[in-house]
């Protein structure tokens, strides 16, 4: 007899065979065979967010299995013939291209019992994070003409499609707009932020000083002699 038997659960499962010896037309007595059929894995992926180059992500740690107890077996290729070295994925700092994105794949198959998984991929996508901006700090006597500052107009280094962030201390704010003829003394901390990746803080200060006022004169009459 044969039989191909498959289980669709994920515990083992047992099969018991009656078994009922004959030659000729003699019978002995049965017995039972018990065969035990054991679940294949089945690997579920939970995939990891995509992070900035300050971070590391355990791809290992998002692989999962439907059969308590399973290991894993990591590979760099689909084929499942290159065992990984490491199962974590970190930005490359010696990538020729420091801006573009770099993703990272691991494979992996889950074993139980003798029974292996297919084979299934997780991926993460590792994003640049911009360096922090360069900023230009004022220290001045006030004008004497108004002239209208933008903070903006004091940060440079900014890339394309960067969003630039302003905060006072940790709170997040919009910095009004400076007029360098009155006297004023502010700093705040500004970022750059670049698909979702936020650079470190600059501090911008602005120190007016005003002007000193105009000394007071007295004219005098005097007669001759």
């Amino acid at each position: 007899m044969s039989q191909t038997l498959t289980n669709s659960t994920n515990t083992a499962q047992k099969v018991v065979y009656t078994v009922t010896p004959k030659s000729g037309s003699c019978q002995g007595d049965n017995f039972t065979v018990t065969v035990t059929v054991n679940p294949k894995p089945v690997i579920t992926v939970n995939p990891a967010a995509d992070v900035c180059n300050n971070l590391t992500v355990d791809l290992a740690a998002t692989f999962s299995s439907n059969v308590s107890g399973s290991t894993f077996a990591y590979y760099t290729d689909a084929a499942g013939t290159s065992p990984a070295s490491v199962t974590t994925a970190k930005w490359n700092a010696s990538a020729p291209n420091q801006a573009v994105e770099q993703t990272t794949t691991l494979y992996a198959i889950a074993t139980a019992n003798t029974c292996k998984s297919e084979i299934a991929s997780s991926s993460v996508t590792i994003k640049h994070k911009p360096v922090a901006p360069t900023v230009e700090n004022i220290r001045e006597c006030a004008a004497v003409t108004p002239e209208a500052r933008e903070w903006a107009s004091l940060v440079s280094n900014v890339e394309a499609n960067a969003e630039l962030k302003w905060y006072n201390g940790s709170a997040a704010v919009t910095p009004a707009d400076f007029d360098m003829s009155v006297a004023m003394n502010e700093a705040y901390s500004v970022t750059q932020t670049v698909n979702g990746c936020e650079s470190d803080k600059s501090m911008v200060e602005v120190h007016i000083k005003p002007l000193p006022e105009a000394p007071m004169v007295t004219n005098n009459v005097v007669c001759e002699g």
